[in-house]
């Protein structure tokens, strides 16, 4: 399931677990999908993780958006070598330059956005 919503992000969030946290405002503003992406550009496509190699859809979306680089990233303390800094690294703010397909297989995660579009 996906969900968009706007954080809170006045506060300056230093503990370890806050950072994980879903930061909602009080009371919660979700948005679309359509939302998400007419004010970030951000494009949701669903994918089928349990044959993502070998069915057409994922590559079909690499293909058409020109993509040729892919890479595989195991989030675990015991298969990710500087897993602490990688951590850190994630939740520091930084920018993608170049846009990207992004895969979650297990677990979940949520990325923070700006609007592009006020």
């Amino acid at each position: 399931m996906v969900k968009a919503w706007y954080i809170n992000d006045e506060e300056l969030v230093t503990d370890e677990r806050a950072k994980r946290s879903e930061r909602h405002l009080n009371p919660p503003q979700y948005l679309s999908l359509d939302d998400l992406r007419h004010r970030t550009g951000v494009k949701y496509e669903q994918v089928s993780v349990d044959n993502y190699e070998t069915e057409d859809s994922l590559q079909e979306i690499c293909t058409h958006k020109g993509y040729s680089y892919s890479d595989v990233l195991d989030i675990h303390p015991q298969r990710l070598e500087n897993y602490s800094q990688k951590l850190e690294a994630f939740y520091t703010e930084h920018m993608h330059p170049d846009e990207e397909v992004r895969l979650v297989l297990k677990g979940s995660a949520y990325f923070d956005l700006r609007d592009i579009i006020k």
